[in-house]
C-alpha cells in the first residue's frame, strides 16, 4: 500500500470517528448556564417561541427552553409556577386538554409534567411539558409534535425534555 494511499485511508477512519454519528449534541442557552440534548438528527431552530432560549426541531418534533429568574417569578414555588404556564398553553390551544401534574425524577432532576392535546391553529399536536427549577431560574421545557406522532414520539420527546442541565454546575442540579 503506498504512503498516501495508508494517509488517505487513515484520514477517512479519522473523518468517521469525529463525525460520531448517532451521537446526541448539546444544545446551550446563549449564556452558557442551560442546556438540553439532543439526538444527533434534530438542528438547531428558529421562530418557534420568542421567550425560548433553546429551539431544536426534526422534522415535525420540536422542542423549546424557556427560563424565567425566580425572583422575576409571581409564583412561590416551581408547583405553582408551573401549573400557570401550563395553563397558558392550553388556553392557547383550540378544544385544549391537559393532564394532571405528575412529578418525574430523572437523575437528581425533578419535574412537574404535563401532557397537553388539542388544536393550533389549523393542525392537532400532542406535547409534553416539563418544568424545573435550578437555585435561581424556574424552567419550561415545552415538547410537541402532531397529534398522530404523538404516541410513539412522547417516549423520545420525554427523553429530550429531561436532558435538561447546567453545563459546570456541580450540584445545582438538585436545587428543589
Amino acid at each position: 500500500m503506498t504512503s498516501r494511499r495508508a494517509f488517505l485511508l487513515v484520514l477517512g477512519f479519522a473523518a468517521v470517528s469525529a463525525c460520531k454519528p448517532g451521537a446526541p449534541k448539546e444544545l446551550k442557552t446563549q449564556d452558557g448556564r442551560f442546556s438540553l440534548t439532543v439526538p444527533a438528527d434534530w438542528v438547531t431552530a428558529t421562530g418557534l417561541s420568542e421567550e425560548a432560549s433553546i429551539q431544536a426541531r426534526n422534522g415535525e418534533r420540536y422542542v423549546t427552553l424557556t427560563s424565567i429568574a425566580r425572583e422575576d417569578s409571581r409564583h412561590p414555588t416551581i408547583e405553582a409556577w408551573a401549573a400557570a404556564r401550563a395553563e397558558k398553553v392550553r388556553s392557547n390551544f383550540i378544544e385544549g386538554k391537559l393532564s394532571p401534574a405528575e412529578n418525574v425524577t430523572v437523575g437528581d432532576r425533578t419535574f412537574v409534567v404535563y401532557e397537553v392535546a388539542g388544536g393550533y391553529k389549523d393542525i392537532n399536536v400532542g406535547a409534553w411539558l416539563g418544568f424545573t427549577q435550578t437555585a435561581t431560574h424556574y424552567h419550561q421545557i415545552y415538547a410537541w409534535t402532531l397529534k398522530s406522532e404523538f404516541p410513539k414520539a412522547k417516549d423520545g420527546l420525554k427523553k429530550v425534555a429531561t436532558s435538561f442541565g447546567e453545563p459546570g454546575a456541580s450540584g445545582a442540579s438538585s436545587a428543589k
